[in-house]
């Protein structure tokens, strides 16, 4: 079987904590590219971030999903689609926390989710954080992990932009693999027919598990054969 599209997560899964893409993930990548399948960068981070990911890699054509699914960004044909815009529940949560702790939070440049991570992890501040976001529980989605914070919009996440991609592009579910290693990526594995995990932080059904990108690369180039 063929797929069309390729969903990648970037942290943790394309780029190995405190490391690079390796040679061979971007040279496999570029050839998928070159076989007519759509690669596709989902992540937390914003576009001007996977912009990069995509230039170092080499390739030409690939789909940018960042902040979680907020925006979507196709590099060939320079179009970009916000599915959102940064609400007031963020913008009130994002001054709170920065002014009480602006030393001790270093902010991701997004443009809708407020993303950060907290310097020198003290409990008071921790507290103070989750306790606030608590607050808007009902109007703002968060992914925590390793001391980092992802607040976005309710009813956005990366199964809503995946879907949105499927929409614009005309894939099927049965045309998408989707690949991460988070909780976050969990919503488009339902979007994917089918789920690649990397490590064992999570679980899926019918996904498959692998070690390593250069693992799930393998796996595809054989499969898609």
């Amino acid at each position: 079987m063929t797929f069309k599209l390729v969903v990648f997560d970037i942290d943790g899964t394309l780029i190995p904590f405190r490391k690079v893409i390796s040679n061979k993930v971007s040279k496999t990548i570029k050839i998928l590219e070159n076989q007519g399948v759509r690669i596709a960068f989902s992540s937390g981070k914003n576009i001007s971030y996977l912009e990069k990911i995509a230039q170092n890699i080499g390739i030409n054509k690939p789909i940018i999903v960042a902040e979680n699914g907020c925006v979507i960004f196709d590099i060939a044909e320079n179009k970009e689609v916000w599915l959102t815009e940064r609400t007031s529940a963020i913008n009130k949560i994002r001054e709170k926390i920065l002014d009480k702790y602006s030393e001790l939070v270093d902010e991701q440049l997004n443009t809708v989710e407020f993303t950060f991570s907290v310097t020198r992890l003290q409990p008071e501040a921790v507290f103070y954080i989750k306790s606030l976001i608590n607050e808007y529980s009902e109007r703002v989605h968060v992914y925590e992990y390793a001391g980092c914070f992802d607040i976005l919009p309710m009813g956005i996440d990366k199964g809503v932009g995946l879907a949105r991609v499927k929409r614009i592009y005309g894939f099927k579910k049965e045309d998408v693999v989707a690949i991460g290693d988070g909780e976050n990526d969990i919503p488009m594995f339902r979007e994917a027919g089918l789920a690649l995990i990397i490590g064992s932080q999570i679980s899926y059904p019918n996904a498959i598990n692998f070690n390593t990108a250069e693992e799930v690369l393998d796996f595809l180039t054989k499969y898609m054969k």
